[in-house]
């Protein structure tokens, strides 16, 4: 008898993911991280029950993502970070919860977003807990820099 969920599976990795992310990721994301996030995404997309423009950009993202690990290319690997990634996964999780997704569309349009598909939900759900989790990790950041150097 499973203890949890599916969705309660996904995001359970979500947080466990963004809490990697603000505790070992403080300056950069490892070449590592960019790999191991974005299988984790490829596994999630084949889980999923999302709509067709939803999946396509989860793709180009996971194609980025690829590209990014396969080339070395450093600049971007911040857009595939544990805080970025878990963040993404949540929103993922977010959206298989009827009231979490009610709650996400109703944020957005108490700020006056357009915001009406599944692809759009999900992209506001993305940048509002990536902005959370990133302010998280550098108030995290500061008070360990004055823990460990005064």
């Amino acid at each position: 008898m499973p203890v949890l969920t599916a969705i309660q599976g996904e995001i359970a990795i979500a947080l466990v993911t963004i809490s990697l992310g603000i505790v070992m990721e403080k300056w950069y994301v490892s070449w590592w991280s960019v790999g191991a996030n974005v299988a984790s995404l490829i596994v999630a997309l084949t889980t999923l029950d999302l709509d067709p423009y939803t999946i396509l950009l989860l793709w180009v993202y996971v194609a980025l993502g690829v590209l990014s690990a396969w080339k070395r290319i450093a600049g971007l690997y911040f857009l595939f970070g544990s805080k970025t990634h878990g963040s993404l996964m949540l929103a993922l999780g977010c959206l298989e919860i009827s009231e979490a997704r009610t709650w996400l569309l109703n944020a957005a349009v108490s700020l006056r977003l357009p915001v009406k598909t599944t692809m759009e939900i999900l992209l506001f759900g993305w940048a509002m807990f990536a902005i959370v989790v990133h302010i998280i990790g550098e108030i995290y950041n500061v008070k360990t820099r004055k823990d460990r150097f005064g």
